[in-house]
């Protein structure tokens, strides 16, 4: 007889068949993965197969099966549910500039304390300012505001940013009211919604630990050319085109 696992049934057969009778094919039902998969707290494939080989549980191979999504597992065991994709749609570059702000666990050589980004969304082209006091983003965004002006001649037509008192403040509502910028701010504790910054964040980051552990130099060097490797190498953010 043959035994061959078909979904949550075994069909039985025999090897030979008579060639006046058709012997029926009988079957019997077992236990599926997807079975164990709930009566265990929906425990991963790897746990599962484990107690299956040491059989401390009879199930199909999970290994050759194909669960379903089970929407408790990621509601489950997540913190916090996903945040919903967002895309911007900016045709121009300086239609939407994103800005953030990092914290150092230690002082520069220069006595800097954070650092500020700002992030153009068109052109994925990046900008970093060492700073001391996060009070000085105003002043390095009134920096960088200029010098659009003069060697692009263009105007920031929204920054998005996060809900900190360094962009909550009556200088920086100020200056994007006087100059038509859209003030958009993300909601308090919830950074997913400034997202392109904090992942921008996290690349600029992980060069300079990087570099700070191949070579001794204060991290504001670090920031510098982390930032130039980050603007002349291919994004997959702009379709890997390499800056000029």
């Amino acid at each position: 007889m043959s035994f061959e696992s078909r979904g949550d049934l075994y069909p039985i057969t025999t090897s030979t068949i008579s060639t006046n009778k058709v012997e029926p094919t009988s079957s019997f039902a077992t236990q599926s993965s997807s079975l164990w998969h709930d009566r265990l707290g929906h425990l991963g494939k790897q746990v599962l197969n484990s107690l299956r080989q040491n059989k401390l549980i009879e199930c199909n191979d999970s290994r050759k099966i194909h669960s379903p999504f089970f929407q408790s597992c990621p509601h489950g065991k997540h913190v916090k549910l996903p945040f919903m994709n967002y895309h911007n749609h900016s045709l121009l570059p300086f239609d939407i500039l994103h800005s953030d702000v990092w914290t150092s666990p230690v002082l520069s050589s220069l006595g800097h304390k954070y650092y500020v980004l700002f992030l153009d969304d068109y052109s994925n082209f990046l900008w970093t300012f060492p700073i001391s006091q996060k009070s000085q983003v105003y002043s390095c965004f009134q920096i960088l505001y200029a010098y659009i002006n003069t060697q692009f001649q263009k105007e920031i037509k929204t920054i998005q940013c996060g809900n900190g008192r360094e962009y909550v403040n009556n200088n920086f509502q100020k200056i994007c009211e006087t100059n038509g910028i859209h003030f958009r701010l993300s909601c308090p504790y919830t950074s997913s919604q400034n997202s392109k910054s904090e992942r921008k964040l996290r690349s600029i980051k992980l060069i300079i630990w990087t570099l700070l552990i191949r070579a001794s130099l204060p991290w504001h060097h670090a920031l510098e050319m982390a930032t130039y490797l980050l603007n002349i190498l291919p994004s997959k953010a702009i379709k890997f085109w390499v800056t000029p």
